[in-house]
């Protein structure tokens, strides 16, 4: 499907494969034309016409949610985990066969679980928050940690400049290393530093508010219960003040300490290709506040670290104004 076709109704991607992708009902199979391909959502080609977001957003407030081979869209219960996070919901998987799926999806079984409430908290107690920085950019850094510090367990700003031992400034712990071109190197550093086992990485330039703070403890402990290393949030881009068209942006921000980023430009944790082990939360998005001239510039600045890594179609995209 082209650029312009409807959002994913799960995640809000834009990126449907023709997928032919079954799942397997008692009465028969029920084969989709559609897949997203950052959720695995399944869908007919009539989604959109036949009432589909609801009918998911009705099925989700349901203590028990049971796939209907009725309805305009079909998910296994790895994509039922993600869904259910938009209603802030946890899911507990229905006997081997459904944990079998939400381990190694996706599958043919469709998705059958118990629902609860994510348990919302206002401090994460065992999620460290991490925000890299520039040198000159390390008070406005600890300003922001510090803000965040009350939702967090602790609290650490990672400077790009000369070595140097740890420093305490605001209730901040402040670490210095130079960057050296390498932000996965920066940003290992810095899951290293933390002294709980998750960590919540946080440029300068984002924003998060209360729907993603009180959430963290509770979606570490679902991860922890199913095995999972790295979650992901949705990203809005805003250059200028104006939305940009990047979304949903998924950046794999709640890692396990242990987990290493690669990518000296454009870096992503790294799970040895067990995708699997990582899953997107939607109980918010992060909030990334860019200009013009900034979009610019770093676009050549990763070319130059990386020639043919620029990316100019990001670029180009974030310089376009959101469409729905």
């Amino acid at each position: 499907m082209n650029d312009l076709a409807p959002r994913c109704f799960v995640c809000a991607a834009r990126d449907w494969l023709a997928a032919g992708r079954v799942l397997r009902f008692e009465g028969g199979e029920r084969r989709y034309a559609l897949q997203c391909s950052h959720c695995g959502l399944l869908a007919d080609a009539d989604w959109s016409a036949r009432n589909a977001p609801e009918h998911l957003a009705a099925a989700l407030e349901e203590p028990r949610f049971r796939s209907d081979p009725a309805a305009p869209y079909g998910l296994d219960v790895y994509t039922l985990r993600t869904a259910a996070t938009a209603r802030r919901k946890r899911l507990h998987s229905l006997g081997p066969e459904q944990g079998q799926v939400l381990r190694h999806p996706h599958g043919e079984l469709p998705a059958e679980a118990v629902l609860e409430e994510l348990a919302a908290s206002e401090r994460a107690k065992n999620v460290a928050l991490a925000i890299l920085c520039r040198e000159e950019e390390e008070g406005a850094a600890v300003a922001k940690a510090a803000a965040l510090a009350p939702s967090f367990v602790e609290v650490i700003v990672f400077v790009d400049g000369p070595p140097g031992p740890p420093r305490t400034v605001d209730g901040v712990r402040v670490l210095s290393r130079p960057l050296d071109g390498d932000f996965a190197a920066q940003r290992n550093a810095a899951q290293d530093a933390a002294r709980v086992s998750w960590v919540f990485q946080l440029d300068l330039d984002e924003t998060v508010g209360v729907d993603i703070l009180q959430f963290l403890d509770a979606l570490a402990a679902v991860a922890d219960t199913d095995g999972i290393l790295s979650v992901g949030f949705r990203r809005r881009n805003f250059v200028d003040g104006q939305r940009a068209d990047v979304y949903p942006d998924i950046q794999y921000r709640l890692n396990r300490r242990e987990v290493r980023y690669a990518g000296r430009a454009h870096e992503r944790p790294d799970l040895g290709g067990r995708w699997q082990r990582s899953f997107v939360a939607l109980t918010g998005d992060i909030r990334h506040d860019l200009t013009r001239a900034h979009v610019l510039a770093r676009s050549a600045r990763y070319e130059a670290l990386r020639p043919g890594e620029g990316r100019t179609h990001e670029r180009d995209d974030l310089l376009r104004p959101y469409r729905g």
